[in-house]
């Protein structure tokens, strides 16, 4: 009888809970019903105790509220978002309904919402001298989200938004505008998947983008990430142009808008918060020439192309098997990496290439006319000819006058004599050069020729040449001295 007893008891205080909690939620229904066409009412209250939650400020036009079954719904209209002490808004937003689970906000003690949609988003990412990125003071790398703004977008179920812009304020000062449509995020406890259509500002829809993460937004050093990104037309102007200009603002200005149709598939991991990866493959039936008349477009391209971002160091892409063909010139496949340092060091850089036609290079170089004229009147002077290898290129612009090294092997290489210097052919051996200043290893046994404009008529034939051959500009008597 005891257990009778005992179960009866049970019983009853579980039906006076579930009739205390039914009561309840029949109130705050009924109380939310009669308050909540007044919302607007309450609006500076309410960005008000926002802006305390989220440690931003928080601003909105207009609040409007309707209630359905247990599902109040939200909607605020042009919210503006700043970091504290400063008077432009970096988050802008024209409007946002959110649909509150109301039972789960209960259960959690925080809110939570069912349903997020969004209409245009606009973001302000800055980098600092260390190559940091913040939005509204809160760090897009290393340190995760201190504040509320992750948890409203990451802990509700489905997540909609009609488009987002993110304008870029790289450090440099160079500024780019990242564009998504049709954003789509899911998520599910610590696993998120995100779907959109991105492109630079200006452009058409030029990719799909797939992001699957897992973990917590507010660790990142636990979060993982990978991506999926689907390439459909890539349009060289706008945002992509301004980028380039920062390293070369004459051959960008020269060449103009470019649009092509390029097909690639491109794979991104970032594990820890970390370093992140990307690997993928590129090609284009035809990408057309168009600051040139009559010029040949290139035609039947391919690439893999391999990169990473390393958070406050460097970033860089490595293009390989790069293959493509322009008229009758016969381009053999190579490979290209380009590094930059982010931050107060973005004018450092360097760029690689694995082999280079020397008289294929100057044959571009004088029909593309991508060279600056003086640097192409010097080429076309020189007459270069023969290969070189494991061309290394190393830039620095972070003073007046910018520091250039490069470094390379020879192929059986020939130039011709230039402002009175020697000219020479079947030339093999390492190359390497700072600024000004230079010198060549020479290695030819299987022969070697000098030419002196001043001394000789004829080459000077030799059976063979090892040595080092070195150079510098003069700037007092303008003249490049040899020894």
């Amino acid at each position: 009888m005891t257990g009778v007893r005992l179960l009866k008891k049970v019983t009853r205080r579980i039906l006076l809970l579930s009739a205390f909690l039914v009561i309840a939620l029949a109130l705050l229904v009924s109380i939310g019903r009669e308050t909540i066409d007044d919302l607007d009412l309450y609006r500076p209250k309410i960005n008000f105790y926002a802006s305390e939650i989220l440690g931003l400020n928080l601003e909105s036009s207009q609040l409007e509220g309707e209630w359905h079954q247990f599902t109040p719904k939200v909607t605020a209209f042009d919210l503006a978002i700043s970091a504290p002490g400063q008077d432009v808004p970096a988050i802008t937003l024209d409007y946002v309904n959110l649909n509150l689970n109301l039972v789960q906000s209960i259960l959690s003690r925080q809110l939570v919402w069912r349903e997020l949609h969004l209409g245009q988003v606009n973001l302000t990412a800055k980098e600092d001298a260390d190559g940091a990125w913040t939005i509204a003071g809160l760090p897009l790398n290393g340190g995760g989200d201190s504040s509320g703004l992750l948890d409203i977008l990451l802990y509700s179920t489905y997540l909609d938004i009609k488009l987002v812009s993110l304008t870029l304020e790289f450090f440099s000062g160079t500024e780019a505008v990242l564009e998504a449509h049709n954003i789509l995020l899911e998520n599910s406890g610590d696993f998120h998947r995100l779907l959109a259509s991105v492109n630079l500002a200006g452009a058409e829809h030029s990719a799909q983008l797939i992001v699957e993460g897992a973990g917590d937004h507010r660790n990142i050093e636990g979060f993982d990430a990978l991506a999926y990104l689907k390439l459909n037309r890539i349009d060289f102007s706008g945002s992509l142009n301004a980028l380039a200009k920062g390293w070369f603002p004459e051959t960008v200005e020269r060449i103009g808008d470019i649009e092509t149709d390029i097909d690639g598939e491109i794979w991104i991991k970032s594990v820890k918060g970390g370093q992140t990866n990307l690997v993928g493959r590129l090609s284009a039936a035809e990408i057309p020439l168009n600051w040139l008349e009559d010029a040949a477009p290139i035609t039947n391209f391919k690439a893999d192309i391999t990169g990473w971002f390393t958070p406050r160091q460097d970033w860089g892409l490595r293009f390989q098997n790069l293959d493509f063909d322009w008229g009758d010139l016969q381009i053999e496949p190579l490979t290209i990496n380009f590094l930059q340092k982010v931050g107060a060091q973005w004018g450092t850089g360097s760029l690689a290439a694995s082999q280079m036609n020397l008289a294929l290079l100057d044959d571009m170089l004088e029909k593309t006319r991508l060279a600056p004229e003086k640097v192409i009147n010097i080429v076309q002077k020189l007459q270069p000819a023969g290969r070189v290898r494991n061309l290394h290129l190393n830039l620095s612009l972070e003073n007046d006058e910018p520091d250039v090294r490069l470094r390379a092997n020879l192929d059986d290489v020939s130039v011709a004599s230039w402002r009175g210097a020697p000219a020479g052919r079947q030339i093999n051996g390492y190359v390497e050069l700072h600024n000004a200043a230079g010198f060549v290893e020479l290695d030819s046994p299987d022969g070697f020729a000098l030419y002196y404009p001043q001394v000789f008529d004829q080459y000077m034939e030799h059976s063979s040449m090892k040595g080092q051959v070195s150079w510098r500009w003069d700037t007092e008597s303008r003249a490049v001295k040899v020894a």
